[in-house]
């Protein structure tokens, strides 16, 4: 685990490990602590592996801009203090 959320990550993993909720956990943090998503870096060797991280990134920010529950689950797995429907709103908005 890196010391802090700005340090830079390298996740290599077999199939079926969990590498793409890693990466939309990973992204979604920095984003959520003020990061812009031109300045966020996450790539990978297909542009299906990439279309997949995105639409991932996109349905756990919507699911928790739509439902309050699922707002306060994201804070539990990204484990940031708890955030409002509203801030995920704002961040949807930007990607």
């Amino acid at each position: 685990m890196p010391d802090s959320i700005l340090d830079n990550v390298l996740i290599r993993a077999s199939a079926g490990t969990g590498k793409t909720f890693q990466l939309t956990s990973r992204y979604l943090r920095l984003l959520l602590a003020g990061a812009e998503p031109d300045e966020i870096l996450a790539t990978t060797f297909t542009r299906k592996a990439a279309a997949e991280i995105l639409d991932r990134i996109v349905v756990r920010l919507a699911e928790a801009a739509q439902n309050d529950q699922a707002c306060q689950e994201l804070s539990r797995d990204l484990h940031l203090p708890a955030l409002q429907s509203k801030q995920c709103v704002i961040h949807l908005k930007k990607l």
